[in-house]
């Protein structure tokens, strides 16, 4: 009867273990099959993210100039909605060829006071005529001493690397066309030559898709000649939701 008894409990303990090891398996299968679902999800996002950038290299392609000024546009895609905005790199204020004084301005113009904005168009200077010290990207900025996240959000999308030495002001968001009237009345004297529109543009494509995924995609692209038969644009700079955070 002793026996018997030690029996039944070690049966019981090892029910007792494969139930629980069940149940663990089971948390995990789920656990998986929820992440696979978001990453699907983010992952048809991305992808409709990127075909927001396509649209408008072919809206730029057959409508020379068409939205290259900033404002917000709505396209929809597969059951996705994709907000894009589209900005003329001429329009923007360029930070490896700009004058001193107009950087001052537009520092000054998103709140920097006259001192600490002397002091950044400064340090820009200074960068850009060092060795190799050419701007590659605006994301560059952050490492710059006096930028913080606030004021980086604040210029990102006021500045370029693709422009000329003057903004053209036609495709300049209104705070660069603000920044252009008060460095000119200040005295600062135009460059022999400005940024001639229609060739470069960034484009920030945002997807939300109808399963509840969402994706930012940024992109820099140069529109190619007719000629260069197969390829309609170069990619100048791209990042993606991860690297814009």
């Amino acid at each position: 009867m002793r026996v018997r008894g030690v029996a039944l409990v070690l049966v019981l303990w090892l029910v007792a273990v494969l139930a629980a090891l069940a149940a663990g398996l089971a948390l995990a299968a789920r656990v998986e099959a929820l992440q696979v679902r978001t990453l699907d999800r983010g992952g048809l996002a991305r992808q409709h993210a990127r075909a927001g950038i396509e649209y408008v290299v072919a809206q730029l392609l057959a409508r020379p100039g068409w939205a290259g000024d900033g404002r917000p546009l709505e396209w929809r895609f597969a059951g996705s909605r994709v907000r894009l905005q589209v900005q003329d790199q001429a329009g923007l204020v360029d930070l490896n060829q700009a004058p001193p004084g107009l950087l001052a301005e537009l520092f000054r113009g998103q709140g920097l006071d006259a001192v600490a904005a002397e002091a950044l168009a400064t340090r820009i200077v200074q960068r850009r005529s060092q060795r190799r010290g050419r701007f590659l990207a605006v994301a560059e900025l952050r490492a710059l001493p006096g930028m913080d996240a606030a004021l980086y959000a604040r210029l990102r999308g006021l500045l370029g690397v693709h422009g000329g030495a003057l903004p053209a002001a036609e495709v300049a968001p209104v705070a660069v066309r603000m920044a252009l009237r008060g460095w000119s009345e200040a005295g600062g004297q135009a460059p022999a030559a400005g940024a001639v529109p229609g060739s470069v543009y960034s484009i920030d494509s945002i997807s939300m898709s109808a399963a509840g995924g969402r994706a930012h995609v940024r992109g820099v692209v140069r529109l190619d000649s007719a000629a260069d038969v197969g390829r309609a644009y170069s990619i100048l700079g791209w990042e993606e939701e991860d690297s814009l955070r």
